[in-house]
């Protein structure tokens, strides 16, 4: 399939670095994270932080611990329409002190019926979350 453009991985990839995420999972139709560009971009980031690609949402979701929890990363128009069956929550009332899988779909396609259905038939608590924009 065709790969993605880098610079949402690096904000990704800097980001978790800088926030002491456990890890960063690309899935297997994502950005080749072993790109040149990205490494100059990541500064490092990805040798401060476990980083992997090629894994898919079931096997990420199969193998997620007990006690974690599992919020869907959308606007929050897309929490309407595409996850009206989760809870839609914005980003500063998710409790993110309890391990949590966050899970973001690609620039241009967001969230795709797959990755709801994967989300959904999972035994963890699932919520949608967002970022509000005000006018």
């Amino acid at each position: 399939g065709k790969r993605r453009h880098p610079g949402n991985a690096v904000g990704i990839i800097r980001t978790a670095a800088g926030a002491a995420w456990l890890s960063v999972i690309f899935s297997p139709h994502s950005v080749n994270i072993w790109n040149p560009a990205v490494l100059r971009a990541s500064a490092g980031s990805h040798y401060m932080i476990p980083t992997y690609e090629g894994r898919s949402l079931d096997e990420v979701m199969r193998d997620l611990p007990e006690g974690w929890q599992v919020c869907v990363v959308q606007s929050e128009e897309s929490c309407r329409r595409k996850t009206p069956s989760l809870p839609s929550l914005p980003y500063h009332e998710v409790d993110l002190t309890r391990p949590t899988l966050l899970v973001i779909g690609g620039e241009t396609t967001g969230i795709t019926g797959r990755m709801v259905e994967a989300v959904e038939g999972c035994p963890h608590p699932v919520a949608s979350t967002f970022i509000p924009i005000t006018p």
